[in-house]
């Protein structure tokens, strides 16, 4: 392919950069005009030479159905494709109604199956632009051929028509022809009358045999067919077509097959061409007609086995039923696809068109018609087909088909009380880190080959899809109840065990398991897939390689912590959000230097809710990022007041915990200067505190973001340091300014050597390494007096103080630094 114009609709230039570079592989000259903006794509969509329009359904500004419905109004034939999230897939699936040719799901591959969709619609356009173009060498053929085709008005007065039926008439032009009404050259009225009559009944008049008189006053016999056409201008239309059949009426004999076969050029179009005698057997076929299958002239005989011996066997019934209901006159033509036998052993598409030629008293005679090769268009038919309920990536079955044999599943269920199934939800776990380590491709790879590990140990009976991302889905048919669907999660999870090869390199993944038994009745695959989810949702809170079955106290759980969103979700409206601040004391001063700033909830019925409650829930829901950005500003306000009320060349300073979900937002940045600039703080004043955890598993990213918050002056803190990973190996990669040491090591350590020696450790790494240390959960003051005597620099805890309120806050630092300004 070499040329290509696409209108995309987005809102963002990664998509046009990764689009782009999918297609130009395929054309040579590709022309990808991205609008961002309603009013810029309604004035690109104006433009001409337009041959596919993607629509980015994540674009702000982009309201899909009404877009849709525009595009199709204003480019009919155009391919038109969706790029969406699976949470709109709704959405999508109401504009396929719309006129939306697919929808692809922004999801780990999706732009291959774009590329695919894209290249399978613009193949089927173009089938389409091919038949226009025979259409229009069809129009030509008729202005050659020696039927007479014409066009009057419903009072017969001629408008249109082609030379043949110029010359047959002895019109000298069409101008002489037009304003003459075509029953006055009837030389009896009676068939003007039979005409009439067969129009109004029917609508159409078929090959009334009568006479006309010529211009020079000639009579000849016609064989005429008349047919209501479209109206014009609100005028109805009569097309017809006249056959000189004067020589045919002349010896009642012979039929003139030229004529028949101009008739079948003016029905079909010329491809291949046949013709069967029906009194003889023989059938006649035309060079293009044995070449389409491969065939040389002297290859193919003349006997109508030639034809129908090369059908395939499930096409044969069916040919044959179209080709005797057309005989038998129950159909105006012989119109049928089917699969012929290639000369090379393969099997093509044809489509063939005929019609039958009949004598006096209506019995056909003769079949004449055409051949046409359609295979292209039926592979891109079939590509769309498959693209539709087929994961590009993997090649298993995707979400619609998967639900599709659920629902059979569970139909067959309630018919048969003996038959059951189990559903298993499987997520891999860590994908998002190997992904984002390896790369995109490689995590494609593993997809791949989790695919592949997956089918091979599974029944043929059972079906495997990928349902989006790096989620599977099995139906597991004739497998029930809780221990045959444990054994079973056993057996998937164990092929987990050996190392997938991906890129190079040796992965080792595992799956977090979800199962829901049809024993539990349920009248939906909604139902079956929601519970499977939760029992999915509760393996992974365990932790990794767990697997769950579904109970109702699942259920159960899930409505509470849905109803803990809900009520999270009304307490950012409400202002139920309170802040607490924990003194931060200076290990040589004894002073507070500063304050880690605490989330509590006070519910209006359930009181003060403390962060382990809901945190979990905000993560998510995504909540986690508004409630993040509002715990910044308010701490920043907050803890500029202080300085302003209790001035010191110490200033106060204030910590603040941010998630791996906050740390993945691009405007993080911008919300830790807008909230220092609104509050009047000074940068160096703020701490933004981050688990190992965050830092590990999405090491590039923390990388950067932490760097431009050090630019900033912004303090950068290892929160829990020393719980569950390889703390000491990335210490030095990475631009943080302190530690704080998890309360696990701090307590007891007037009681034990072990943890006072891991403490001790960990203070003088960080001082090697010029970082500042905070030690959590100091509660006694044997442990305050151990840390200050390795030189830790600061601590927090109970034995100074719990969290607080602001006032009570303010308080602790006038007993300090005075009384408020």
């Amino acid at each position: 392919m070499d040329k290509l114009a696409v209108l995309l609709a987005t809102h963002e230039s990664g998509i046009e950069l990764l689009l782009k570079r999918a297609l130009g592989r395929n054309f040579s000259q590709l022309t990808l005009i991205a609008a961002t903006s309603e009013e810029d794509f309604y004035r690109q969509l104006q433009k001409s030479g337009l041959d596919a329009v993607v629509l980015d359904g994540t674009a702000p500004w982009l309201k899909v159905p009404v877009l849709v419905s525009t595009v199709r109004t204003t480019l009919a034939d155009c391919p038109l494709v969706l790029l969406t999230t699976p949470n709109r897939e709704a959405e999508a699936v109401q504009s396929l109604r719309l006129g939306l040719d697919i929808y692809i799901l922004e999801t780990p591959g999706y732009m291959v199956r774009l590329e695919s969709a894209i290249l399978g619609l613009l193949s089927r356009s173009r089938s389409r632009a091919q038949s226009a173009r025979l259409e229009r060498r069809l129009n030509g053929l008729l202005q050659s051929i020696s039927v007479g085709v014409f066009r009057t008005t419903a009072d017969g007065e001629i408008l249109e028509a082609n030379p043949a039926f110029l010359q047959m008439l002895g019109f000298q032009s069409l101008l002489e022809a037009q304003g003459v009404r075509f029953h006055e050259l009837f030389v009896s009225r009676e068939d003007h009358v039979k005409l009439l009559a067969q129009m109004r009944q029917h609508g159409h008049a078929q090959r009334l045999e009568l006479q006309l008189r010529r211009m020079d006053g000639e009579t000849i016999w016609v064989r005429l067919s008349q047919t209501l056409g479209s109206s014009r201008n609100g005028q109805m239309l009569i097309d017809g077509l006249i056959e000189d059949i004067s020589q045919f009426k002349q010896t009642q004999q012979k039929l003139d097959e030229s004529v028949a076969r101009f008739d079948m050029a003016a029905k079909g179009a010329v491809e291949g061409f046949w013709d069967w005698d029906l009194r003889t057997g023989n059938m006649d076929f035309s060079g293009r007609w044995k070449e389409i299958l491969g065939y040389n002239e002297m290859e193919i005989g003349n006997g109508a086995h030639e034809w129908f011996g090369r059908v395939h066997p499930d096409d044969r019934e069916a040919l044959q039923a179209a080709i005797d209901i057309h005989v038998e006159g129950r159909s105006p033509v012989v119109a049928y696809e089917h699969r012929l036998k290639h000369k090379d052993g393969s099997y093509i598409w044809v489509a063939c068109r005929g019609l039958a030629f009949r004598s006096p008293d209506g019995t056909a005679i003769r079949l004449t018609g055409t051949l046409v090769d359609i295979t292209d268009r039926k592979t891109g038919e079939e590509q769309i087909r498959h693209d539709a309920a087929v994961d590009g990536l993997t090649g298993l079955p995707n979400r619609f088909l998967f639900l599709d044999r659920l629902q059979a599943a569970l139909e067959r269920s309630k018919r048969d009380s003996a038959y059951g199934f189990t559903v298993l939800l499987l997520d891999l776990d860590r994908f998002q880190f190997i992904n984002d380590s390896l790369g995109h491709i490689a995590g494609d790879e593993l997809l791949v080959a989790v695919a592949k590990r997956l089918k091979g140990c599974l029944r043929t009976d059972d079906v495997l899809a990928r349902l989006g991302g790096d989620e599977f889905g099995i139906l597991a048919e004739h497998v029930r109840g809780s221990h045959d669907s444990e054994g079973f999660a056993l057996r998937i999870q164990g092929e987990f065990k050996e190392a997938f090869n991906v890129s190079g390199h040796e992965v080792y993944a595992t799956c977090s398991t979800g199962i829901a038994s049809s024993d539990h009745g349920y009248e939906s695959h909604e139902q079956i897939l929601r519970d499977a989810d939760t029992a999915l949702n509760k393996a992974k809170s365990r932790g990794r390689a767990r697997h769950e079955i579904f109970d109702a106290s699942m259920h159960d759980r899930a409505v509470q912590l849905l109803q803990t969103e809900n009520d999270l979700r009304k307490a950012l409206e409400r202002r139920e959000l309170r802040i607490h601040y924990q003194p931060i004391v200076s290990m040589v001063s004894g002073k507070i230097a500063g304050f880690e700033a605490l989330l509590r909830w006070q519910h209006p019925k359930r009181g003060l809710v403390l962060p382990e409650e809901f945190i979990p829930v905000a993560e998510e829901t995504g909540l986690i990022v508004p409630i993040a950005k509002w715990v910044l500003a308010e701490s920043c306000r907050q803890t500029s007041a202080w300085q302003s009320s209790f001035p010191s060349a110490s200033p106060i300073t204030v910590s603040v915990n941010l998630s791996s979900r906050n740390l993945a937002q691009p405007d993080l940045i911008e919300q830790v200067n807008r909230a220092l600039f609104q509050a009047g703080l000074q940068s160096g004043s703020l701490g933004i505190e981050i688990t190992e955890g965050t830092i590990v598993e999405n090491s590039e990213a923390a990388i950067a973001v932490l760097s431009s918050l050090r630019a900033l002056n912004v303090r950068v803190q290892i929160d829990d340091f020393g719980t569950g990973y390889s703390s000491l190996s990335y210490l030095h990669q990475f631009p943080i300014d302190a530690l704080k040491i998890d309360r696990s090591f701090i307590s007891g350590i007037g009681r034990s050597s072990q943890n006072m020696e891991i403490v001790r450790t960990i203070v003088a790494l960080a001082k090697n390494l010029g970082l500042v240390v905070v030690a959590e959960g100091v509660e006694t003051a044997e442990e305050a007096d151990l840390l200050r005597g390795i030189q830790c620099d600061f601590a927090q805890g109970f034995y100074f103080h719990g969290p607080v309120e602001p006032n009570a806050a303010a308080v602790l630092l006038g007993r300090e630094r005075g009384s408020p300004n």
